[in-house]
């Protein structure tokens, strides 16, 4: 494996643990190193395994502090999915958008915990928004010194040119 492909994955590696702590910094939140994401883990971890009302309460504690923090909507908007409160849902995926999460997120995933939601007006606004538009990418693998492979994820199909 050549250095180009080390350089590659170790960027990628940097973008996605950059991402969590900019959506925190914009929320204008402090979190002590390292406990920013725990909040969300534990929170998923919760609502799989049949937690969902503590979860939604450590989610809300933490909205009390951080109003605008994006990612503790996006969990909340799970949580409230997962119980069938879809009004509620729907209302937490609008914060979290307004606090700039990338509608991507919400589109592609999770899927099976966001599936209660896809028929929700507000959902199917999303998508409408979103129709033609690059979800998440490009990745960039398989990088050797005669090519590469790119891949791409969109909310329904749509031609990519690679030039």
């Amino acid at each position: 494996m050549d250095f180009t492909k080390w350089s590659l994955i170790g960027i990628l590696a940097l973008v996605m643990a950059w991402s969590g702590a900019l959506c925190a910094q914009q929320a204008g939140a402090s979190f002590a190193e390292g406990q920013y994401k725990r909040i969300h883990q534990q929170a998923l971890r919760q609502i799989l395994t049949g937690q969902t009302d503590e979860a939604i309460q450590a989610l809300q504690d933490t909205l009390t502090d951080y109003p605008h923090d994006a990612e503790s909507h996006f969990m909340l908007t799970i949580a409230h999915a997962r119980q069938g409160q879809l009004d509620q849902a729907a209302g937490s995926m609008e914060r979290a958008l307004a606090a700039g999460l990338p509608p991507g997120r919400f589109i592609a995933g999770p899927r099976d915990l966001l599936q209660p939601l896809t028929g929700h007006p507000a959902y199917r606004q999303l998508l409408a928004r979103q129709a033609g538009a690059v979800i998440h990418g490009p990745m960039i693998g398989d990088v050797t010194d005669t090519g590469a492979r790119f891949w791409v994820r969109a909310a329904d199909e749509l031609r990519v040119r690679v030039v």
